[in-house]
């Protein structure tokens, strides 16, 4: 309800305010969303397959393997 002289209530406002941080909130979520780690990773993995680079990665991964297991 808005007062005649063209003023809002203090409900409106406080309704304005939480409608307001509600959708900061949702929009910080979206963000985190997008930049947390397994999005990255998923995001690598994917750039890799397609690239060619899994191969590079599938042998530096035997590789590591055979080092580690002939150091023992």
């Amino acid at each position: 309800m808005t007062l005649t002289s063209g003023q809002q209530s203090a409900a409106e406002i406080q309704r304005d305010i939480d409608e307001d941080r509600r959708r900061i909130e949702e929009r910080i979520d979206v963000i985190q969303d997008r930049i947390s780690p397994g999005q990255l990773i998923d995001e690598v993995l994917g750039y890799v397959k397609n690239s060619g680079g899994g191969e590079y990665a599938a042998k530096l991964g035997v590789a590591v393997k055979t080092i580690q297991f002939h150091s023992l």
